[in-house]
């Protein structure tokens, strides 16, 4: 048996050293590549020798954005395995010879042994690995295919175990993929397609491009491609220092952002986590221009509006740019001073308006445009910084009142727009008088206005002098005066009171002599006080009249009547003024005991003292007399009368809450038991702090509300709130009875300032509310702190 096995191998190693000879031989005669492969394979070629020593190797990156890199990890057997790092751009290919080595006489051995090369393919997503994988060609004996075609050798492609990419891999026109190969006959070409499963490509910037200088400052950025996770990327302004983030186009992936770039800066913007994926761009021209207006246009009047453009070096200064607009008249003389105006600026397009400007007739305008930044040059912006420009003349008009209208006084405002025929005001003429009106510019475009005298009852036209059919025929005022401010019925509190109402007459100066009438009578009918008659003011621009300082009595019944001097064009026109009446009958309150000062639970404070006098006030009806008493003053004492009023001094009256009873009696001394009014108020202290010296310490205290427990009425803690600037809330002082407070410590600083504020607190702080704050600013020395108030 093993002499069997001994001679079957010395009959195969017998024709390898036959082949390797040959194969030698073979090798030493390949000069010019790739001819040998269209070449017929020589006759009499031994066994065991593949078909040919070269081969066409062909990469394609069929990825469709991704780079491919061909990584040559080893080889083995090979005279030329091609290129060591191969990169080929998404849709690329590269076609390279590679030449197998079949030598039998030299280190390794590589007759009937495969030939390999062995390579790491890796596809780059945003200039950074994204997938890879293992691959190996390699060319095989068979001896057991040794009489077929290819004597026995085959090619074929292999990916190991985990590839992240998908292979495909064509041997002379056959799939030799991850299987058993293919013969080698008469075709040498081999075909490696490569690609990885990313459908968007790397993130980019499409828009500007690198080197632009932009428009304005609110850059839109355009860019194509996603993530490697399929997110949005983000941008990195470097003119900022800043990460913006994208959003989509809502066109595929296609994106957007905006940033805002100064004027003139050179910079570069780039997507974040992107490796040579950014741009440089240079900031736009910096000012603002009018592009809506040509130097030298002629607009017509009323309202217009202006625009322009406007880049800054910031958000803010942008806001705040600046148009200025001055009017001349056709002399040269200002009809408009020059005035600011801010407008709207739209920062994300660079554009500014503003609106609703008021173009008058004839008048030639100077606009200009301004903006606060470093440095302004506007040379490369579409516009002008300033233009002039004029408005077209515009005949004179009367716009108000209007034709058939009634006006509603004899002073009357006549309105009007547009300018005379030489470029002035127009003048008016009445159909009622003979006298000439001038006009007077409102300041509001070319409106002008004028006012004159109507009499009542009466028809009229208002003209433009000099211009035929100008004229406005309208109704003048009703006649007549009323009282507008008191109903007929009314009832009023006592006390002092007015009356108002309107007139309109013949003349100005029958108005001015117009009078009222006053009668006061008790509720039996009898008279109180006789009929007085007053003159009231007129204000004849507006007809109204007014009556001030009247005095209203408890109990009293009152007529008003108002007349002037009778004329005969009133008597002809026998219209009646609307609204109000000529005549009207009120009355007043009855009255009884009423505290009206102090209020209920008013908190009174006149000083630092534990006691203070407090003026006590009130209303009564006549012939009651009002006795008054108070906490620590049982007894009752007289108030002092004065037609329908009382007053009173209360003494001496301490802190707390003190009751004021006021009570009233007949004059016989008869105590009037419904005839009585009662508040309680708060005595205090104003609210005060003091600082004082004591050797090198200071110290803090002061007056505020008192703190008042165990009465009947109510409870009121009040405490001084004390902070120190920096350093937050160091104590809450409680005030005594007295309403005197106290900081509990010590105070001493020999350097630096410190701020102390004192707060006045409650726990009533609906009725008595603290009052501020105060606060003193301290200054440490030697002698200690000086301190200061400093409200």
């Amino acid at each position: 048996m093993k002499k069997i096995n001994l001679y079957a191998m010395l009959f195969f190693i017998t024709p390898i050293f036959f082949h390797n000879s040959s194969a030698i031989d073979l090798d030493k005669n390949v000069i010019v590549p790739y001819k040998i492969n269209n070449q017929d394979k020589p006759k009499g070629k031994p066994f065991l020798v593949p078909p040919s020593s070269y081969y066409n190797l062909t990469i394609k990156n069929a990825s469709k954005y991704d780079k491919l890199n061909l990584y040559r990890n080893d080889d083995h057997c090979m005279y030329n395995s091609g290129e060591k790092s191969i990169n080929l751009k998404a849709g690329d290919e590269k076609t390279q010879q590679i030449e197998i080595r079949n030598s039998v006489f030299s280190f390794p051995v590589c007759s009937q042994v495969t030939k390999s090369i062995s390579w790491t393919a890796t596809t780059y997503f945003n200039n950074k690995e994204y997938k890879s994988c293992y691959v190996d060609l390699n060319f095989s004996y068979n001896p057991f295919a040794l009489l077929g075609p290819g004597m026995g050798w085959f090619y074929h492609v292999n990916t190991q175990e985990g590839c992240g990419l998908e292979v495909s891999a064509d041997c002379g026109g056959n799939n030799c993929l991850n299987n058993d190969g293919t013969l080698i006959t008469d075709d040498y070409n081999i075909t490696i397609t490569i690609k990885d499963d990313k459908n968007s490509e790397s993130p980019r910037i499409t828009s500007p491009k690198s080197g632009t200088q932009l428009s304005n400052n609110y850059t839109t950025i355009l860019g194509k491609g996603l993530n490697e996770d399929g997110s949005l990327p983000e941008i990195y302004a470097f003119v900022w220092s800043e990460t913006y983030p994208t959003r989509s186009t809502g066109d595929g992936d296609n994106w957007m952002a905006q940033i805002w770039w100064p004027c003139y800066i050179k910079s570069d913007i780039q997507i974040k986590d992107v490796v040579n994926a950014g741009v440089m761009l240079f900031g736009p021209w910096c000012g603002a221009t009018i592009t809506s207006m040509q130097d030298g246009q002629t607009i017509p009047a009323g309202k217009y509006s202006l625009s322009g453009l406007v880049n800054s070096d910031t958000i803010d200064e942008s806001k705040r740019m600046q148009v200025k607009i001055t009017g001349y008249n056709r002399d040269g003389s200002i009809y408009l001073p020059t005035k600011n105006y801010t407008p709207t600026v739209d920062t994300d397009t660079g554009r500014w308006s503003l609106e609703d400007i008021e173009a008058v007739c004839s008048i030639k305008y100077k606009a200009s445009s301004s903006v606060s930044s470093g440095y302004i040059d506007t040379s490369g912006m579409p516009g002008l910084p300033e233009v002039n420009y004029s408005v077209q003349s515009c005949p004179a008009k009367i716009t108000s009142p209007k034709p058939n209208s009634t006006v509603g006084n004899n002073y009357i405002t006549v309105s009007g727009k547009g300018h005379s025929e030489d470029g002035g005001w127009p003048d008016l003429v009445t159909s009622f008088d003979s006298n000439s009106y001038s006009t007077q510019p409102t300041g509001d475009g070319d409106n002008w206005t004028a006012h004159l005298w109507m009499p009542c009852g009466i028809t009229g036209t208002v003209s433009i002098a000099d211009m035929e059919n100008s004229g406005v025929t309208f109704n003048g005022p009703p006649c007549g005066e009323t009282i507008t401010s008191m109903q007929d019925g009314q009832t009023i509190p006592p006390g002092k009171y007015s009356l108002s109402g309107r007139i309109n007459s013949d003349t100005a100066d029958d108005e001015k002599h117009m009078q009222v009438q006053i009668t006061g009578y008790n509720r039996d009918g009898s008279i109180y006080s006789p009929a007085k008659s007053y003159t009231p003011t007129v204000d004849t621009d507006t007809g109204e009249w007014s009556l001030e300082g009247l005095e209203a009595v408890c109990s009293i019944n009152y007529k008003a009547q108002v007349s002037d001097p009778s004329s005969e064009l009133q008597a002809t026109h026998q219209s009646l003024l609307p609204g109000g009446m000529s005549s009207v009958d009120y009355s007043t309150e009855e009255c009884s005991v009423k505290i009206t000062k102090p209020k209920k639970e008013e908190r009174i404070s006149s000083g630092t003292e534990n006691t203070q006098n407090i003026p006590i006030e009130g209303t009564v009806n006549n012939d009651i007399i009002v006795y008054v008493s108070y906490d620590t003053n049982d007894s009752q004492s007289p108030a002092i009368f004065d037609n329908g009023y009382w007053s009173y001094e209360a003494q001496d009256v301490p802190m707390g809450f003190i009751t004021i009873n006021a009570v009233g009696k007949s004059l016989s001394g008869e105590l009037l038991t419904n005839e009585k009014d009662k508040v309680v108020i708060l005595s205090s202290k104003i609210f005060s702090v003091v600082p004082e010296k004591d050797s090198f310490f200071t110290l803090f205290n002061g007056t505020a509300m008192p703190t008042i427990t165990d009465i009947s009425y109510m409870d009121l803690n009040v405490y001084v709130e004390i902070s120190l600037d920096g350093f937050g809330l160091l104590e809450k002082a409680a005030s005594d009875e007295n309403g005197d407070w106290k900081y509990g410590y010590k105070n001493y600083a020999n350097r630096g300032e410190y701020i102390f504020i004192f707060k006045e607190e409650s726990d009533d702080s609906d009725d008595y509310a603290g009052r501020g704050e105060k606060t003193f600013k301290c200054t440490g020395s030697d002698r200690g702190m000086d301190c200061v108030a400093q409200n």
